[in-house]
């Protein structure tokens, strides 16, 4: 059996495309601290969800976009302790 590479399917993983999920920031009240003095327990970052898709750039399939992943990786929240 002999196959026509030109006209097989050829698909093709794509960059993913991804959003951030911005981090917040929690305020914990501390009467061991100061008044008006403020510490970072925590240094928040920020989450994404991240979609990764498959092309077909040749084929009976052609210009066919397909989900391959989701994936979503949560933000961490930044935490200070601030002086009452």
């Amino acid at each position: 059996m002999i196959f026509d590479i030109s006209s097989s399917v050829r698909p093709r993983a794509r960059s993913p495309h991804r959003a951030v999920l911005p981090s917040r920031q929690v305020v914990q009240l501390d009467d061991q601290i100061p008044a008006g003095e403020r510490h970072i327990l925590t240094r928040g970052r920020p989450g994404y969800r991240v979609l990764v898709y498959r092309h077909y750039l040749r084929g009976p399939q052609q210009g066919r976009r397909e989900l391959v992943s989701e994936d979503r990786y949560p933000p961490m929240n930044q935490i200070i302790s601030t002086g009452f």
